[in-house]
Parts: C-alpha cells; sequence; structure tokens
C-alpha cells in the first residue's frame, strides 16, 4: 500500500508544492502608502505640470479624490499604471496615477495632500512665472477673445444679449471646442443660433472668428456676473510651437428692479416690442345662429420668451353663444439676434339665439425696454349681429314676430281631426317629473364624487412652507380649474376678482425689486390659503340652458286645466 502512494507522489510534485509552502509563509505585505511627485517644479503660465502620485500595498485608486486640485489647477488628464513585484520573496504592489495640471493664476501655487482611506500625500509646492510682456503682446496678437454685452443694465426679466468671439491667425491650433452656455445664478440662458465662423481682417491681419451669441434673463434685480473662461490652444512662435492659456474675462452688469411707474395689478411683462393681431374665421360680422365661428389671437413679443407673455383676458359671457377656449400655445424664436416668443390664443363661437353680441376688445400691457415706459397694445371690441330667432327671455308676445308651439299632443290631435278623443293629455306633467327626477339624482352623484383637489392643494400648502411663488401660483391655477370645472384662460379669470390673488401677483412683482426674504410675502402666502380652502369645496352646480324648455309653464297648466275639466 505504501509502495504504491509513493509511485503516485512523483519528487516534481513534492518540490512545487514545498516552494509554495516556503512562498506563503516568506511573504511580508506592505501596507498602502502614497508619495507624490510633480515635475517640473518651475513653469510658465501657459505650461502644464504632471503630478504622479504612487499608492503602493493596494491596486484600487477608485476612492482617490481629485477635487482639491481644482482650486488653482485645471485638470487636463490622468491616466493609472498598474505594478507588481517580488523581491527576495516579498511582494510589493504599486499604482502610478498620472495627472496632468495647467495652472490658473501666476505665483507660487501648492498642490494640495490628497487623501485614500488612511493615507494621505504630502504637498508639493511650484513656480508659475508670468509671460513677459513683450511675448505676452505678441500672442495676443495671433489669438484673443472679444466679449461684449449689448448694454450695461437691464430689465429684471429681460434679455441682455451676451456675444463671444474668437480671433485666430494662421498656425493656432485651438483644443477641444468652445465653452457652452455660461453658468449664472438667478438667471436664464439660451442659445441664439448656432456657433458660427467666419474670416475678416483687422489692421491688416486675416482671422478666423468663431462667434456664439446667448440671450440671459435675469431673475433678480441686483449685480450679474457673467464668469469668464479660458481655452487651450497653441501657437507658433519663431518656429516653435507653444501651449498657450486663452482668457475670457468676467462681465458684469446691472439688473433694474421693476420700475415704479410699473401698475401694480398687472403682471410684469418687459419686452422690446410688441404685435397684437387676430384672425377670423370666417371673417364676418353678421353670422346666422347654430353656424360656428372662430377666432386666433397672436401675440408676438421681440426680445421675450413666449412664456413670459400674459395670457389674454378673451373669456366672456352672453345669453346669445357659446364659447370654447383652447389651451394657448408658446413658441420660442431664437434663431436670429434676439428671441422672439409667441403666444397664440384660439376661440372657438357658436350663436345659439339671434341678437347683437360685442365680443369684448383684448388688451395687453407692458414695459417697453427701449423707451422705459408703459404701453397698451389693444385689439378693438367686434361687433356680431346673429341671425335667428331670439332667446325666449328677449321674446315679445306679438303674433307676427312669435311663433308659440302647441304641445304635441295638441298638434296630432288637430292633425288627426281627433280632437275630443279620450287619449289621456296628463302624460307631459308625468314626463317632466319624471326628467325632474332623473336631473335630481344626476346632481346627488356629482356631489358625492371625490374631487381631484387634494394634489393641487397639497401643493399649496408646501409651496407656502417652502416660500415658493410660481408653485403657489400654478397650485391655485389647478385648483380654480377643478373648482370652476373650467380651462386654464377660465380659471384665470374668476382668479382675477379675488383680493388673495391680486395680492399675490403683487407679491410676485416685488420680489423681483426687492431680492430676498420678505415678511410681507409671506403674510399673503398664508392668506393664499384662505383662498385655497375656498377652492377645495365643492362650487354649487348650476343649471343653466340657452334652449327653450320643452313645454312652458303656461303650456303645463293648461295641460291640468283641460285634464281636469274632462274629468
Amino acid at each position: 500500500m505504501v509502495s504504491r502512494l509513493s509511485l503516485l507522489i512523483r519528487p516534481p510534485l513534492i518540490q512545487v508544492l514545498v516552494l509554495t509552502v516556503v512562498m506563503l509563509a516568506t511573504i511580508h505585505p506592505v501596507f498602502a502608502e502614497m508619495i507624490a511627485e510633480a515635475q517640473p517644479r518651475e513653469i510658465d503660465v501657459m505650461q502644464s505640470v504632471q503630478l504622479q502620485v504612487r499608492v503602493t500595498g493596494t491596486d484600487d485608486v477608485e476612492g482617490l479624490d481629485l477635487a482639491p486640485l481644482t482650486t488653482d489647477f485645471d485638470v487636463e488628464a490622468t491616466s493609472t499604471q498598474s505594478q507588481l513585484r517580488v523581491v527576495n520573496g516579498a511582494v510589493t504592489s504599486w499604482v502610478d496615477l498620472l495627472v496632468t495640471l495647467r495652472p490658473k493664476r501666476t505665483g507660487q501655487l501648492t498642490i494640495p495632500a490628497l487623501t485614500l482611506g488612511n493615507e494621505s500625500s504630502q504637498p508639493l509646492t511650484i513656480t508659475v512665472r508670468a509671460v513677459a510682456s513683450t511675448l505676452q503682446d505678441e500672442i495676443d496678437k495671433l489669438v484673443y477673445f472679444d466679449i461684449s454685452v449689448d448694454r450695461s443694465e437691464v430689465f429684471v426679466q429681460a434679455q441682455l444679449r451676451y456675444t463671444r468671439r474668437l480671433y485666430y491667425t494662421t498656425g493656432v491650433q485651438i483644443y477641444g471646442d468652445l465653452p457652452g452656455p455660461p453658468a449664472i445664478d438667478n438667471a436664464v440662458v439660451l442659445p441664439l443660433g448656432e456657433t458660427t465662423q467666419d474670416i475678416t481682417m483687422r489692421n491688416d491681419t486675416r482671422y478666423g472668428v468663431l462667434e456664439q451669441r446667448y440671450a440671459i434673463f435675469p431673475e433678480r434685480s441686483g449685480q450679474l456676473t457673467i464668469p469668464g473662461f479660458s481655452v487651450q490652444s497653441s501657437v507658433r512662435l519663431n518656429n516653435v510651437r507653444r501651449g498657450v492659456q486663452v482668457q475670457a474675462a468676467d462681465q458684469t452688469v446691472n439688473v433694474l428692479p421693476i420700475p415704479a411707474a410699473w401698475p401694480a395689478d398687472k403682471p410684469w411683462f418687459p419686452a422690446a416690442a410688441l404685435e397684437l393681431d387676430d384672425d377670423w374665421s370666417p371673417d364676418v360680422t353678421s353670422i346666422r345662429a347654430g353656424e360656428s365661428l372662430r377666432r386666433s389671437i397672436t401675440i408676438v413679443a421681440g426680445s421675450n420668451t413666449g412664456s413670459a407673455i400674459p395670457p389674454p383676458a378673451t373669456t366672456f359671457t352672453s345669453p346669445l353663444m357659446r364659447q370654447y377656449p383652447e389651451t394657448p400655445q408658446l413658441e420660442d424664436d431664437s434663431r436670429g439676434e434676439s428671441v422672439t416668443g409667441r403666444l397664440t390664443q384660439n376661440d372657438s363661437f357658436v350663436p345659439s339665439w339671434g341678437g347683437t353680441v360685442e365680443i369684448p376688445a383684448v388688451e395687453i400691457t407692458w414695459w417697453d425696454t427701449q423707451a422705459r415706459q408703459v404701453r397698451l397694445t389693444r385689439l378693438p371690441a367686434r361687433q356680431l349681429t346673429i341671425a335667428g330667432a331670439p332667446p325666449p327671455a328677449l321674446a315679445t308676445d306679438t303674433p307676427e314676430t312669435v311663433d308659440t308651439p302647441l304641445p304635441a299632443s295638441s298638434a296630432s290631435s288637430e292633425a288627426s281631426g281627433e280632437g275630443d278623443s279620450d287619449t289621456p293629455r296628463w302624460w307631459p306633467i308625468v314626463a317632466g317629473v319624471f326628467i325632474v327626477f332623473l336631473a335630481v339624482i344626476a346632481a346627488l352623484r356629482l356631489r358625492r364624487q371625490p374631487t381631484p383637489a387634494a394634489d393641487w392643494f397639497e401643493s399649496a400648502r408646501s409651496a407656502t412652507r417652502s416660500g415658493n411663488l410660481q408653485i403657489l401660483k400654478d397650485a391655485l391655477i389647478r385648483g380654480a380649474m377643478v373648482h370652476y370645472t373650467a380651462p386654464r384662460q377660465m380659471a384665470l379669470q374668476k382668479l382675477a376678482s379675488e383680493p388673495e390673488w391680486q395680492a399675490l401677483i403683487a407679491a410676485d412683482n416685488a420680489r423681483f425689486a426687492a431680492p430676498g426674504p420678505n415678511p410681507t410675502t409671506q403674510r399673503v402666502m398664508q392668506n393664499s390659503l384662505e383662498l385655497a380652502r375656498r377652492l377645495k369645496k365643492p362650487a354649487k352646480l348650476e343649471q343653466q340652458s340657452i334652449l327653450p324648455p320643452l313645454y312652458s309653464s303656461t303650456g303645463v297648466a293648461a295641460a291640468v286645466h283641460a285634464h281636469r275639466s274632462r274629468l
């Protein structure tokens, strides 16, 4: 048995097992350690420095935070190299992290310590030399930025045009793309068209030009700072190519508050120009009852967006016709030198009775940013003549002008010559009672149906706690749409008569003039909850009909009297 086992275990296998055991016993673990080196230690402002961070004892450097480097440097590139070494049974592994840094300024700069787990590297100091003025002047003639704004001050929520132009000559290479839209707090930034490329002559030098244009709409008054930026490029000087950093400085603009001349009961709306037009289909001033009429109102605002245009007040009530407003359509055109906003409001009208109707005028109040004054643009009222029978409430008792319909039972009796037949005449009463019964049941069921007010009401309460005026206004509009079972435009018309809503609009306008916490605004928002609670309650059911009743009260009474006389 022993001889057979000795044959199975051959000498080479025994040697491998022994060597493995010896290596495992002699391995000395090396704990993590970080060593940082930077080359070169003295550079020009246009040059970059190579930072090498060696981490031993681990191959995982994913947790290494490079954010501290961004204070004084731009991190241009990173790469890693892993190695493993065994010397006299000691196994050592490390990872080299290579980081390319470009300084943001001149002087003595410190590469801060980096941390991985419990280990940290040592801080390093480098010297960044400024470029000689003569050399910098020569570089500035080869490649430079021209930054401009179209005005030194702008009204809050009005348009400010911001333009970047990069000029470069032959032999200049631009690395990467130009930066995107500037990141500005409390402002909306929209690109104007695409980045364009052109060729121009300046000081007898031929330049290529890259141009970017942006429309900026500040949301708060005060100082607005458009941050500067830089791009990397290289130039050829004395047959030697050198890397350069092309800088663009910050731009500062004064943002004006809502002027005192603006009416407090109107939503703030600045624009450089305004066009207000309507289109009728068919374009007539007289129409027959039952035919349809469509009106399309178009508002075009220069140097502002479609969402900034206040919706026109187009809804009205008339006993002669029904109105069916549609949701406004918003568009923005940013292909030109400025943003052009468009709002389109479509309404359909269906006359039911004859008569004359005056469709009210449409007015838009706006602030002319060029002339700096309040303007009112108006569409005149329109008289509409409707051919057809007048409504019952307006009808006269003159036989020549009024056709009094006979009850169906009487008409059929006269047609057949059976006016004295024994056919019951009381069935209209039963039918009327049955219809009223069905209407009452339907009304009760509608009252019991749950209203979808919970979502908007919770949004209103949450907005009041957080102080968000925009969310509160949106919640109240949705609540009015639910309460009145009306489209957005009609709901806004209903809200316009509420004192809490008027105070809320005034507070919204005032926040642009005085940014920051405002106790008055907080009180107004708290009061708006009372309006929200009223909207949360179901509206009273109102049954109005423009159609004449099938049987007038006089006709029903006559039918009852005739029936009793026969009994």
